[in-house]
């Protein structure tokens, strides 16, 4: 019975000592406190844009910022949601826009193992202002100013240029923020790409303010120097651009010494309507029987070689021209050659140009239920009546128990046909 008391007595000391750490189990102070980085510097406001550290002071096992920047982010409302983070770091906060935004840091502890919650919290309201004010860049008729340190914008123009009134296009690092010129002391707003400014080198230089959300204003100074016109005024590079049906990429030889251009366009290029890729000299333009056409805004413009553009005028720096003869020619047939292959020795067929036929003749016991054409001539789209689909040159299989109807296209909608039949001998 002396064990049996003794076992029991132990066993009440030590359920005891259990009951007692569950009830005393010790929670972490808690505390939510915080300050933004931008007070450090003595200020009572954050500047869109520019992020800045949410600073934890308090105390607590768990740390929820909810940075108020929407409903969903706002404590308090359904359906909101913080970032954790440790409450040894930093959490960094950014806002874009304008306003007056309440960050609350919520601090949570748990005890007598997690069936005991505490939380405390703390909102403070942070006041955004937007002084952003710079040019982020400036471009006049497709070319980037350099902004130097000092905010000047240099540009340098042709000395044949005579006008130099010409539209700004530029960006903002704030879409709140706005432009002026100054005109004496007038302040005159300005849209990019639309408002006109005499940037005449002989004029004194245009004067820009880029004024903030705030207030703060910030100048730039736009400089126009002038350099030697070049006089280089010549076709580099004339191709017949292979875009869908509109060309075959076919290359103009480029006679400089008779200032000629000759083009043998493929059967399968619609020469009354296609798509040109021309290249001359540095700075100089390119007109198409007197119409300025390169560098083309117009990526879909269709061009007439045929009968239309005969002269190519390149005009050069220094405004002094050269004339260039558009020479083309194109087959007046579409195939040169038309063979079966799949057959030893691979059959080839009689043209009639005039008939718009092609005969082959094959030798008896071959099997023309799976032979495969290949020709030589047009490289557009080919198609057989009653087959779906284009036909591919040297892959496409037929089967020419029955004659074939081959239509060859010259672009996309223009097209003749030629019958083709295979003869068992």
């Amino acid at each position: 019975m002396k064990i049996i008391f003794v076992k029991i007595i132990a066993f009440i000391i030590l359920a005891f000592s259990f009951a007692a750490c569950q009830q005393y189990e010790v929670m972490k102070p808690l505390k939510s406190d915080f300050k933004f980085s931008y007070e450090r510097s003595g200020s009572t406001t954050a500047i869109a844009g520019t992020p800045f550290n949410v600073i934890f002071t308090g105390s607590g096992e768990f740390v929820t910022l909810y940075s108020g920047l929407d409903s969903l982010s706002t404590w308090g409302n359904k359906g909101a949601k913080g970032v954790d983070f440790n409450n040894a770091d930093s959490l960094q906060l950014s806002f874009s826009n304008v306003g007056t935004y309440k960050v609350t840091v919520v601090v949570t502890s748990t005890g007598e193992f997690g069936n005991v919650v505490e939380r405390d919290s703390l909102t403070k309201e942070v006041k955004v202002i937007d002084n952003r004010n710079l040019f982020t860049s400036f471009t006049i008729n497709g070319v980037s100013g350099i902004i130097s340190k000092d905010n000047e914008i240099q540009f340098s123009e042709p000395d044949a240029t005579t006008d130099f009134n010409f539209k700004a296009t530029f960006a903002l690092n704030s879409s709140l923020a706005k432009v002026y010129v100054l005109n004496g002391t007038d302040k005159i707003e300005q849209k990019s790409g639309t408002t006109v400014n005499d940037f005449n080198p002989s004029k004194a230089p245009v004067k820009y303010i880029v004024k903030s959300a705030n207030g703060e204003e910030n100048q730039y100074t736009v400089k126009f120097s002038t350099f030697v016109s070049s006089s280089e005024k010549k076709i580099t590079k004339f191709v017949l651009k292979k875009v869908d049906t509109f060309g075959n990429g076919e290359v103009g030889v480029i006679d400089e010494a008779n200032k000629t251009i000759n083009v043998v366009a493929n059967y399968g290029s619609p020469i009354k309507a296609l798509r040109l890729d021309i290249e001359s000299s540095y700075g100089s333009r390119i007109l198409l029987n007197g119409t300025e056409a390169f560098p083309s805004s117009d990526a879909t413009q269709n061009y007439n070689i045929a009968t239309t553009i005969k002269t190519i005028k390149v005009v050069a720096q220094n405004n002094t021209e050269q004339v260039y003869t558009l020479n083309v020619s194109q087959p007046l047939f579409p195939v040169e050659s038309f063979v079966l292959l799949g057959l030893v020795p691979a059959p080839t067929g009689v043209i009639d140009n005039i008939a718009k036929t092609i005969t082959i003749n094959v030798l008896s016991g071959s099997d023309i239920t799976k032979l495969t054409p290949k020709w030589n001539g047009t490289v557009g789209k080919v198609m057989v009546t009653g087959l779906v689909g284009n036909q591919i040159n040297g892959v496409s299989v037929i089967n020419f128990t029955a004659p074939k109807s081959y239509k060859f296209y010259s672009g996309s909608t223009s097209f003749v046909t030629y019958v083709v039949t295979v003869v068992v001998k």
